[in-house]
């Protein structure tokens, strides 16, 4: 393959290659359809398409893995015996639509210089709309398609694709199916492609998940904050639902419990007198979850009802869903305070 043809498309839009692209006429889900009927579909909607002797099954493969390749077979002539098989070994952690589009340019490279007509058979719906639509997820791989097609109908040639049911018995379907399949176990890479974006993301949530721990881990023993907020919810992130806190207004409650939250004030200062002021028992000075929790005289019932009469304890306890909505009907500031 060309190297230079994975350079943009340059091409006016009057020079942009024409070609026709067959889906299924059966719009319920392939699962819920007889093999025999997608079958059928296939060979009715093969037959409409001008008579062309010539026509490549292309297949990608992706495994758990992440290792990934492509496979084409070419049927040729009258006959349509098999021809030629190709198989190409991917970049680990390319996406599936990735592998489906390089078994189609594959194809379309092994043919360029024929002067036939040609119509590729594909099992992935998601790359020939990829092909059709442009699509910016996979400009590498669609240019190098649009490219190739442009170079074989310049020759006066035609080029159609069709959609090709998977596992249904179709001897073309399933030899690609097994040639993709074959080349992921190949050491080397023969095509390298940058990693998909679902793969990416993948990779860059685990990385600052690793990161993250590391770096709770390194500051247990520094900050009072975390350390209880690890030992109130175990080293979990707190189930709004689960806990039976359902409003806006309970899940902000019950985070700002958890963090140990800081209004600015605390932080930065401020010249508001009313704002620094417990809303509960209108103390001076008292606006601070350390006081609603250990020290407000409003609260003493509920600080008596707690075994427990830690700070941690104590806000374990208020926590709890049944005690934290008992608070707030009596005290309704509280919600305002916390």
């Amino acid at each position: 393959m060309d190297d230079r043809e994975h350079q943009p498309v340059d091409l006016p839009p009057w020079e942009l290659p024409v070609f026709n692209v067959s889906y299924s006429a059966i719009k319920v889900k392939k699962c819920n359809v007889p093999c025999e009927l997608m079958r059928q579909d296939f060979l009715s909607r093969l037959n409409a398409l001008p008579e062309c002797p010539n026509i490549l099954y292309t297949d990608g493969s992706l495994h758990e893995d992440g290792r990934t390749g492509a496979g084409v077979v070419y049927y040729k002539g009258e006959s349509r015996g098999e021809h030629r098989a190709l198989s190409i070994r991917m970049s680990d952690g390319c996406s599936s639509t990735q592998t489906e589009l390089l078994g189609i340019a594959a194809a379309l490279a092994a043919v360029k210089r024929e002067a036939r007509d040609i119509i590729i058979a594909s099992d992935s719906t998601t790359a020939l709309q990829s092909i059709t639509s442009r699509n910016l997820l996979h400009t590498v791989l669609v240019n190098r398609i649009i490219k190739l097609v442009y170079k074989i109908t310049c020759q006066d040639k035609t080029v159609n694709f069709i959609w090709s049911p998977s596992h249904c018995g179709k001897a073309g379907n399933e030899r690609a199916d097994e040639l993709a399949n074959s080349t992921t176990t190949k050491d080397g890479v023969e095509f390298p492609l940058p990693l998909s974006l679902g793969r990416l993301k993948t990779e860059m949530c685990a990385k600052m998940e690793t990161y993250n721990k590391r770096h709770i881990d390194s500051m247990l023993g520094q900050s009072v904050s975390l350390t209880t907020y690890m030992d109130l919810t175990k080293g979990c992130q707190p189930h709004y639902i689960q806990n039976g806190l359902i409003t806006s207004r309970q899940q902000v409650c019950y985070s700002r419990l958890r963090l140990g939250y800081k209004y600015m004030w605390e932080v930065a200062g401020s010249d508001n007198i009313n704002m620094k002021k417990c809303n509960l028992c209108k103390t001076e000075e008292k606006h601070t979850l350390r006081h609603y929790v250990m020290e407000c005289q409003e609260m003493i019932f509920f600080r008596s009802s707690c075994a427990n009469a830690s700070y941690a304890g104590l806000l374990h306890y208020y926590l709890q869903p049944c005690n934290l909505i008992q608070v707030k009907n009596s005290h309704p500031s509280f919600a305002n305070a916390s």
